[in-house]
């Protein structure tokens, strides 16, 4: 046993093994640990440690698992551990993929052993690390900052620190006006180019506090804000929280390398990004028709309603407007067993739940090419202030439901989730819809969630409205098509408006005409912008089937509509009550307002509000100053 004051080492080769296992010859070590995925890229979850003799005696473990102990008495406090090795390896080895292992080293002896893949990688690292401390913006500004390659950190002596980081080379951009680039805005626009980055801290706090200057008070303080590690907050007041981190190994070549740095110099470099802090396409006449430029009036050409968050929407002609934005939009949600909010980032066949929304018998349907037979929810009351209560209206028995905590992007809410004691109760029917454990849940706290403004929202993400330009929508199209030409591919798909899932899809404006909104009036309905609509992966998914095709349009956007770091399309909005909109840009002398529809069959205390959206309507907007 050792003695006071005697230490053990241990060290984590596991990215050293990958192309310069240590000589334990020259450095001793009591414990080894490495990764065989990080030396060969498989197989994932196979390890090893290599524990010294002399170290073996301290390791007393106070649990023992199936094959590693000599004898064990079930009625009393004996047990007898087996030695060495078979003392640690609790259950069964994983024994399928062991053999890949020989492989593995076979094929590192073919490329030249170690020493080749140490110059090859060192290579590949040592000419990314220089351009990226050579590269400059225009203003002769630096593009990033690299960290571990060439001067030491601050309060450390140039002989104590490694110059080079072998195969791992880490970093931070930096915008033309000096401003930090967050590490997960890059990490997100790489994936689009198919690199792939890693970002944060990665399990290391002491390196992540030296070379970011952050104290264990900056620390406290960034949790106290919201800031967990694996979330999206890469900057607080403006200071990185984690950086960008390449990694080669053997199998990454110069094409690899090139690669990021035209992908660099591509969305950070490029003349595009003017003020340092954006790469916005605002509203320009160029190459419009007379009747987008102001001879015809904008009008509102469609309406959406999407019942339940994530499942496929559908278009009405005319819609009553609520507290928490058009009545019952994202007002149900779907449910896993843990409480997390499915959506069709998770479960593609979300796609192919068609609702519909029958007012006047207060019905909700769901329907399923999955499902022979169709689901009924009944809505037992309309709301005027906030959401109804649910039960089941089909040949099955039910409850009204539970409450339930459950996880919507980061937040908890309290939701009544439907409960059913029959198979054929709503949960059996979306289970078996969507082949994953769920069921239905709606709110039941009156919409005191807050979207980015404050203002009350249901399961919707940010605001209560999303409005959709039909012309940018054009414009995004020729930009698709013409990159797609440039790359000399075939086809480039035709993005239509409900791929952005929106409430309101506008006519008769210029491009980005939307991004000048500031207050809008449709009929007699005042809304009040919540800021542009921040876009995600959910672009890339083909609404009538549910599967990602490739990576438009979110590729074409990331090119000229990021803002902040984030790539945006679409007005958030935010229902402000009837009214007018003073000054309004494009406002008809004389009601233009579009034929009254048939709303006979809704309750009487829906019409009455007066608060009503219709297809057809004139829409007025005052810019934003």
């Amino acid at each position: 046993m050792p003695g006071p004051g005697e230490w053990f080492s241990l060290v984590d080769a596991a990215k050293a093994c990958g192309v310069k296992p240590p000589d334990l010859s020259r450095h001793r070590a009591d414990f080894v640990v490495l990764s065989f995925y990080k030396i060969f890229g498989y197989p994932t979850g196979l390890g090893a440690i290599l524990i010294h003799r002399r170290a073996e005696e301290i390791l007393e473990r106070r649990y023992f698992g199936g094959g590693t102990v000599e004898a064990v008495a079930a009625e009393e406090d004996f047990v007898r551990r087996r030695s060495g090795a078979a003392g640690f390896e609790d259950g069964t080895p994983n024994f399928l993929a062991l053999p890949a292992l020989a492989h593995g080293l076979e094929r590192i002896e073919r490329l030249g052993g170690f020493p080749a893949l140490e110059a090859h990688t060192h290579a590949l690292a040592s000419h990314l690390a220089s351009w990226l401390r050579a590269a400059r913006h225009g203003d002769g500004a630096a593009v990033a900052v690299v960290y571990g390659w060439g001067a030491p950190p601050a309060g450390r002596r140039a002989a104590s620190w490694v110059r080079g980081q072998g195969p791992v080379v880490a970093f931070n951009l930096l915008r033309r006006g000096g401003g930090w680039v967050g590490a997960r805005e890059v990490e997100r626009l790489a994936a689009l180019r198919g690199i792939r980055l890693r970002t944060g801290c990665f399990c290391n706090p002491g390196a992540c506090q030296l070379h970011l200057g952050l104290s264990a008070q900056d620390v406290r303080r960034n949790h106290a804000k919201g800031h967990v590690c694996w979330d999206d907050n890469d900057l607080v007041d403006g200071r990185p929280l984690g950086a960008v981190r390449a990694s080669l190994g053997w199998m990454s070549t110069l094409d690899d390398v090139l690669a990021l740095q035209r992908f660099i110099e591509d969305s950070f470099i490029s003349s595009e990004v003017e003020d340092g802090n954006s790469a916005i396409v605002l509203a320009s006449p160029h190459g419009l028709s007379n009747s987008a430029l102001g001879t015809e009036l904008p009008r509102v050409e469609e309406i959406y309603v999407y019942p339940v968050k994530s499942l496929a929407g559908f278009r009405v002609g005319a819609w009553p407007v609520s507290s928490t934005g058009l009545l019952y939009d994202r007002h149900w949600a779907v449910l896993r067993e843990d409480g997390a909010v499915l959506t069709q980032k998770r479960v593609a066949e979300m796609a192919l739940i068609k609702p519909s929304l029958d007012l006047k018998r207060g019905i909700l349907t769901l329907t399923s090419q999955n499902m022979e037979t169709a689901l009924h929810v009944r809505i037992s009351e309309v709301p005027s202030t906030g959401p109804p209560s649910l039960e089941s209206d089909a040949n099955f028995s039910g409850t009204n439901g539970s409450s339930q905590k459950c996880f919507q992007c980061g937040n908890n809410r309290t939701v009544e989730t439907t409960f059913d004691v029959s198979d054929l109760g709503v949960a059996a029917w979306l289970t078996r819809a969507l082949g994953t454990r769920c069921r239905l849940a709606v709110d039941t706290d009156s919409g005191s969630r807050k979207g980015k403004d404050g203002s009350r929202i249901s399961y919707a993400n940010e605001a209560q409205f999303l409005f959709v330009n039909k012309a940018s929508v054009d414009d995004l199209n020729r930009r698709v098509s013409g990159r797609a030409a440039s790359a000399g591919e075939p086809f480039a798909p035709q993005i239509r408006p409900g791929r952005f899932r929106p409430n309101i899809v506008v006519g008769g404006l210029r491009p980005y005409e939307e991004d000048e909104w500031n207050k809008i009036r449709i009929g007699g309905v005042l809304f009040v912008s919540a800021g542009p609509c921040q876009r995600c992966q959910m672009l890339c998914i083909d609404p009538s089937s549910g599967l990602r095709q490739g990576n438009e349009p979110l590729a074409t956007l990331a090119t000229y509509r990021r803002r902040e770091g984030k790539i945006v399309f679409g007005r958030l909005m935010t229902f402000h009550g009837l009214g007018g909109v003073q000054g309004s840009s494009r406002r008809s002398e004389a009601s233009a307002d579009a034929e009254p529809e048939d709303t006979s069959a809704w309750p009487r205390e829906l019409v009455d509000t007066g608060a009503i959206l219709r297809s057809g309507s004139v829409v007025e907007y005052e810019p934003d100053n």
